[in-house]
């Protein structure tokens, strides 16, 4: 026992470390995004319940400010940390989200709406959306409506992706929906302006770096969470670490 509470103190202690002198001590603020909490590993964006749990511990032991998202950007000096969950998995409620606000972590679900139909098992359904809600430490945002790649599309077809599921969302819940996470992380110049036409304030990718001041406010990078990542894993990505990660899932040229 001894010996793991020392464990926890030295890891505690060098995620602030690294939080101090991340990214040449700008203000920062590191964005952590998780897919689907489950018990099976499913998939390489599924982490297991128990390793969700221990990144809660490690977040609340480091006593770094864990913001909401009604702005991506840092507010202070010290290094501050949000987490985001993309596509709208039923474990965001049913596990996440009681693990995270017992803890008092705000947190915001970007939901596919075509995956709200009941025939999508795995997704959260109308009923579990309305839930999701009115938790007072979840924001909604739009992942868009069909999780197709917006590059592949059509003006016409991105835009209808785009405003389609903003008009759903906002409708059904009585909330405004403001910020986008694009599918696949996949935009464009062309994406970024139809973005902003369809009323979006900020869009998200999956471009593993933290966010500065100067972050273009519809290229806002975040760091995916894979089934294998550790609190010491964590601990890498606010040392500004993993850079590595941008070879196996980069962000297409903005063109």
């Amino acid at each position: 026992m001894f010996s793991f509470l020392k464990h926890s103190a030295s890891l505690a202690f060098t995620s602030l470390r690294a939080l101090q002198y991340s990214s040449y001590c700008k203000p920062t603020r590191f964005i952590l995004n998780y897919h689907d909490i489950s018990n099976h590993h499913s998939s390489l964006f599924a982490l297991h319940t128990y390793a969700f749990l221990q990144h809660i511990q490690h977040l609340c032991s480091i006593q770094q400010e864990l913001k909401p998202l009604i702005s991506p950007y840092p507010t202070a000096y010290e290094p501050e940390i949000s987490i985001t969950f993309d596509d709208g998995y039923l474990s965001s409620l049913l596990i996440a989200a009681p693990l995270l606000a017992a803890a008092g972590i705000p947190f915001t679900v970007f939901i596919t709406t075509a995956f709200l139909h009941p025939s999508y098992q795995e997704y959260l359904n109308e009923c579990h959306l309305l839930e999701l809600a009115a938790n007072p430490y979840c924001s909604i945002g739009s992942h868009c409506r069909s999780h197709t790649r917006l590059t592949l599309l059509s003006s016409s077809q991105c835009l209808d992706e785009l405003v389609s599921s903003r008009h759903f969302l906002e409708d059904f819940t009585q909330k405004p929906v403001t910020q986008l996470s694009y599918p696949y992380g996949a935009t464009s110049k062309h994406v970024i302006d139809l973005t902003q036409y369809a009323g979006y304030s900020f869009a998200y990718t999956t471009r593993p770096s933290p966010v500065i001041s100067t972050t273009p406010s519809f290229l806002i990078p975040r760091f995916n969470i894979l089934t294998y990542y550790s609190p010491r894993t964590l601990c890498h990505i606010y040392n500004n670490h993993l850079s590595w990660q941008s070879r196996f899932f980069p962000d297409p040229p903005i063109v």
